[in-house]
């Protein structure tokens, strides 16, 4: 089915406001985006004046609880999060293919997108675990760091041409650091190695129940395929009540200090919740699958 939202407020960024504007979707994506009417189409219309519409907002989930169907609803759903990141712990090559099938098993019932990374030791990141990475298209790489001079010894120019031509994303995990000031010169060694050898990063730790913003989106290869409302791409979208307080701030600070307005939430295309009613479906959420990583750069 084919329909139409017109004149919902979007954020214009270039123009620093919120403007109404007008959206064709069908077939699971957006068709056309305009800042005024579709007046030569017939289909089904939406008003979206009494609202903001905005991108879906993606959370990194550590670990996934049991009580799966309560915890996409109350802790992703109704708070706009259509997607999610979440990560499989291993230490030896062997272990990869099962543990990102176990995860996925479990992951059939996910009622939105999700995608998978893989959490290892640093030593683990070798070029043997690095090509089978690659053949898997795991887009990010959570990589335990537990010592200050762990950074020195790896042999990073070895680790980039492993990786070629799928640069997955390495995100840093810092255990057994005792002090603040190790983890602050453990973080700059980090970001120093990562960018000298020229690695897609993360320059921080990601915490359990972070947003993630649209930079670490881009690096990773999600954004703009799912996170951004142009045409040709994925209709996933949240409405908010639009009110003077909503006019001019950023979509991380609806999250943060508006969710009590957001009213509706579509997965390509799909209604997951209207107002009070809401209605994931089982299974509804597809494994994200990133063709390559970093593609997309923000400036």
């Amino acid at each position: 089915m084919v329909y139409m939202i017109e004149n919902v407020y979007r954020q214009n960024k270039s123009k620093g406001a919120y403007v109404p504007t007008s959206y064709v979707i069908g077939n699971e994506k957006i068709l056309a985006v305009r800042e005024a009417p579709f007046r030569q189409y017939t289909y089904m219309k939406i008003d979206g004046d009494p609202y903001v519409i905005s991108p879906p907002l993606v959370k990194y989930v550590e670990t996934i609880p049991d009580d799966m169907p309560n915890f996409f609803l109350s802790e992703l759903i109704l708070k706009g999060c259509l997607v999610f990141m979440t990560k499989v712990e291993i230490s030896y090559k062997h272990q990869l293919k099962s543990a990102i099938q176990l995860l996925d098993d479990k992951l059939k019932i996910s009622p939105i997108d999700y995608l998978l990374g893989v959490q290892l030791p640093l030593a683990s990141l070798q070029p043997d675990m690095i090509r089978l990475l690659r053949k898997e298209k795991i887009p990010a790489v959570f990589v335990e760091i537990t010592g200050i001079n762990d950074l020195d010894d790896m042999p990073w120019g070895w680790v980039k041409e492993a990786f070629f031509p799928y640069f997955s994303t390495l995100i840093p995990i810092f255990t057994h650091v005792d002090n603040e000031k190790d983890y602050r010169l453990l973080q700059q060694k980090w970001v120093y190695y990562m960018k000298k050898h020229r690695l897609p990063y993360v320059a921080h730790p990601l915490r359990n129940g972070e947003l993630i913003n649209e930079q670490t989106q881009a690096t990773i290869g999600i954004y703009p395929f799912k996170t951004q409302l142009q045409p040709g791409l994925e209709a996933n979208y949240n409405f908010y009540k639009r009110g003077r307080e909503i006019t001019n701030i950023e979509e991380l600070d609806v999250y943060h200090y508006h969710r009590e307005r957001l009213v509706i939430s579509c997965l390509r295309g799909r209604v997951l919740r209207a107002g009070d009613w809401h209605h994931p479906l089982e299974g509804f959420g597809k494994r994200v699958m990133i063709k390559t990583p970093s593609y997309y750069q923000l400036s």
